[in-house]
């Protein structure tokens, strides 16, 4: 599925380095089990990037983002006789990360909205450079997203960067595919509003 024009006047190199980033803390996903029933392991390496990514774009900070994957990780290990082997282990695991995003944007508002800094590593690779732009792209891609409503992000989000088909996030958000439509159409237009207000700042 081809990303919106919206995302690619960002700059396609945006959302591939977002989706490299991810890549670089956990490494590349495994394959789907073509068995019924499901492990937790197996939750755990098919759906581990896809939370990373989840959490950072429902505005977990950077700094707290392995806390937050390990909290949902931990509700679906509490949660697996809960899960049934019918339905959408990606919808139930996204459900989880989405409170859990929450509450940790919750706890960050009664705190201030104060988001503790990662510290800088000294990285001597030959393609550190490379690395520290396609953060720097992530970040930006962030503050953008962090700027729009939580609804609006979210289904930003999950089509454009998870390509998400709107039926298919009909039905992992749990609302009539016309609000899908609805939501999507706004967050695109405020992410537009928004990129041009950016482009104009920086010229």
């Amino acid at each position: 599925m081809a990303i919106d024009p919206v995302i690619v006047s960002l700059g396609n190199e945006i959302v591939v380095s977002f989706l490299v980033a991810s890549n670089y803390v956990y490494g590349t996903a495994a394959p789907v089990p073509s068995i019924v029933e499901i492990t937790f392991d197996q939750i755990y390496r098919l759906h581990v990037r896809f939370v990373w990514r989840t959490l950072r774009m429902l505005g977990v900070p950077d700094a707290l983002v392995e806390d937050a994957v390990q909290d949902v990780f931990v509700v679906v290990h509490r949660r697996m006789e809960d899960f049934q082997a019918s339905s959408s282990a990606k919808a139930w695991v996204y459900q989880i990360a989405r409170r859990v995003a929450r509450d940790y944007r919750r706890n960050l508002r009664r705190r201030g909205g104060q988001d503790a800094l990662s510290e800088g590593v000294a990285d001597d690779r030959p393609d550190a450079t490379a690395h520290v732009e396609q953060l720097e792209a992530v970040h930006l891609l962030e503050d953008l997203l962090a700027k729009l409503d939580d609804k609006g992000r979210e289904v930003l989000v999950l089509t454009e960067l998870e390509e998400i088909k709107p039926p298919q996030l009909a039905e992992l958000l749990e609302v009539p595919l016309n609000t899908v439509y609805s939501r999507l159409r706004r967050a695109r237009l405020a992410f537009n509003r928004l990129l041009e207000r950016h482009k104009e700042q920086g010229a």
